[in-house]
């Protein structure tokens, strides 16, 4: 009885670097326009309908994705929001 022939499914093509940020790479962004995160580069989103994208995994609650416009390779804390009265 033969073997079956093994199916060979191509493997796309994955961006190791975008703006000067590599896979692995440690950085802090802004989540949801109200959190400051920090994690480390997993996978780049360069064609995403908002703009490129990261994935990131952070050293606190898992994956997150934010845009690529709101990294920074060192730390940093949103400006406080005045007091409306």
């Amino acid at each position: 009885m033969g073997r079956k022939k093994k199916k060979i499914i191509p493997k796309k093509d994955i961006v190791q670097e975008m703006s000067g940020y590599k896979l692995g790479d440690t950085v802090w962004a802004v989540y949801l326009g109200t959190k400051v995160i920090t994690g480390d580069i997993s996978k780049f989103y360069p064609l995403n309908k908002e703009g490129p994208a990261v994935s990131l995994t952070t050293h606190e609650s898992g994956y997150r994705t934010v845009l690529l416009e709101t990294i920074q390779t060192s730390s940093f804390k949103l400006p406080k929001k005045p007091n409306k009265q």
